[in-house]
Formats: structure tokens, sequence, C-alpha cells
């Protein structure tokens, strides 16, 4: 079966703009540490997984449906436009699409859509006919794991390609139930609460118990006095979370133009100084 591998493009723009050990300045006083790691991020992904088909996806500039919630990811910096370009991700941007054009890798950003649901449509549109690799560290992906889709956290030494096997020897319930489990323990990445009172070893309990949400409250009867209540209290919540970290995979997206291939014979330092230089 092909390899189709998905990476999640600013995931990867931040982990090495931040990742890098020191910063890198050209003569001319650009800054360009988060290109130089990108680059060299995507060519480590493809010696390490050899996909046959390439894809990078980025977030909308636009603000999501998502982001309309006054908790969802408020916790993070959206506007970077006040810093100075050797703190800004974003000034490095430009030269890093002119990378993947050089490279001749295909990358889409689609208005108004966060990336998490572009990469969760793609994937489940492949996943028949390709073996798909999904590189990020968000743990939102859990919730698409499947004997052909895994998910790939680049770590260093401590990276892990998580299929359903792996993920459940970590968590001991299914992929199917991770989106579950989120919206009862919350998600401080995104800045969603869980269930107040309600801990990781709770919260798999309830699950290998009840299977899913939906189990869990048809059965509040059978669950100790304290727990039903810490459950009734935050109901809404609950309900609310599982709507907001739900990847959808259900886009209108029609890759048909584009090959998804990539070039296979290059060096980091030249693709990256011909951007610069253009």
């Amino acid at each position: 079966m092909e390899k189709l591998v998905i990476i999640d493009g600013h995931n990867l723009l931040f982990r090495m703009f931040y990742g890098m050990p020191n910063k890198i300045y050209t003569k001319d006083g650009k800054c360009v540490h988060g290109t130089i790691g990108f680059v060299g991020g995507i060519n480590k992904i493809i010696k390490e997984h050899e996909p046959t088909s390439l894809i990078v996806v980025f977030d909308s500039e636009e603000v999501s449906a998502k982001m309309e919630d006054e908790r969802y990811k408020k916790n993070r910096i959206l506007n970077f436009s006040h810093l100075p370009d050797d703190e800004n991700p974003f000034s490095q941007y430009a030269d890093i699409l002119k990378c993947l054009d050089l490279l001749d890798i295909t990358h889409i950003e689609m208005p108004r859509q966060e990336a998490d649901d572009v990469i969760g449509t793609i994937a489940k549109q492949f996943e028949k006919e390709k073996q798909v690799i999904i590189v990020s560290t968000d743990k939102d992906f859990f919730q698409l794991l499947n004997e052909n889709i895994s998910v790939f956290s680049p770590r260093g030494k401590s990276s892990v390609l998580y299929t359903p096997e792996v993920f459940i020897e970590k968590y001991t319930f299914s992929p199917s139930q991770y989106l579950c489990f989120k919206a009862l323990v919350g998600d401080s990445s995104d800045n969603i609460d869980g269930v107040r009172g309600i801990g990781t070893k709770t919260a798999t309990s309830l699950l290998t118990e009840y299977n899913s949400i939906d189990g869990i409250y048809k059965n509040l009867d059978k669950l100790s006095p304290r727990i039903r209540t810490l459950l009734n209290n935050d109901l809404e919540k609950v309900m609310v979370n599982l709507e907001l970290l739900k990847i959808n995979c259900n886009l209108d997206i029609d890759l048909t133009s584009h090959n998804l291939g990539y070039l296979v014979d290059w060096e980091s330092r030249d693709i990256i100084d011909r951007a610069i230089k253009d």
C-alpha cells in the first residue's frame, strides 16, 4: 500500500521556531532559523517515513467557527504582529512556503478552517487506498487512529508512531473513545476545562465501564453520589467540549489536481538559499 504523510504545518513551524537552540541570521540580518528548522524537519520526515505522497496543511489566518467560542485557544498568542521578526514565527512563513514550492510539495490552507479538520478530511479521503501518517504533536489526532491511519509524534529520541495498538497500550481504552476522554478531562493546550473533580483515572474507569459519554450519562444511577453530582453539574460543558474537540472529517476538499509528490534529490541549504534570495 502507498504511504501518504500529512504534516501539520503550524505545529512543525512552532516546534522549529521555538525549538532551535540558536537564532540564525543572514548577512543582511534576516532571521531564518525557523525556515532552516522547518526544511530540515521536512527532510528528516521524508527520510524516516519514505512517503509516496506528501502534503503540508496550515491553519487559516482567518478566525474559525470554533475560535468564536470564548474559551477555545484563548490561552494562546494569536497575533504576533507586534513582535520583532526574530520573535515572530510567522515572519518566516512566506519563505517556508517558497521552500515548499521549490520542493514541489503541495501545501494548503482553507479559509476559516483549522488544520485539524483539513488533515482529518484528507486522512479519511485516502485511508482506503493509502497508509496515512499524520505528523504532529497534537494529541487531538488520536481520535482518527485506525488500521490505516497512524500519528507520528516527533520528539527527538522520544518520538512515537502511534497505531491503535500503541495507543491502547498507553491509554488502555480505544482511540474511538479518546474524544470522550478529552471531553471529560479537558485539554489545557486548547484552554478547555474538563469536569471539575474528574481526573484521568476516573475518566478512564468510566469509559472502560460505559464506553462513551452517552453510556456514562445513561448509567448515572449506578455511579457514586459524588461522581453523579460532578457529571450532572458539568453536563453542558461536556457536550460543548465534544463539539469543540471533535475533528470534522467532512470538509469539501478536492485534491485531484495535485499529484502530492515531492522533489527527491535536494540539499536543505540550497533550497533555503534560493527561497530567501527570491
